[in-house]
């Protein structure tokens, strides 16, 4: 769950990411429209906020599936919004993720998924 709410006059992003214990842990961060990583934490079960400074923003969710496949999940922030849909990329789609994502935040994605 991903949302973003305004509160006196400021945004937070709200997230729940993980929907058991298995998923806990992984890298989640916050990035601006230029890349740059603004916070990071890890995915939990248990709801966070993170105050927003700009209009536009990308929460990335990086995730290893028991399989050992590994995942990008984009949320892009604009504005307000309830319920964010990801864009869900693949170790096969290094390309894909760094015309999402750009700067440091892409490079990090790319460096999850090729496992350096």
């Amino acid at each position: 769950m991903v949302k973003v709410i305004r509160v006196d006059g400021s945004q937070k992003l709200i997230h729940c990411l993980a929907g058991s214990r298995r998923q806990e842990g992984f890298p989640v961060f916050i990035a601006d429209k230029t890349g740059k990583i603004l916070w990071e934490g890890k995915a939990s079960k248990r709801t966070e906020s993170v105050d927003l400074s700009g209009s536009e923003a990308y929460l990335v969710h990086l995730y290893e599936s028991n399989s050992r496949l590994r995942y990008v999940y984009i949320y892009k922030i604009c504005g307000e919004t309830d319920g964010v849909q990801p864009e869900k990329f693949r170790e096969d789609q290094l390309g894909l993720v760094m015309t999402r994502l750009p700067g440091e935040a892409g490079q990090r994605a790319v460096r999850w998924l090729i496992r350096a």
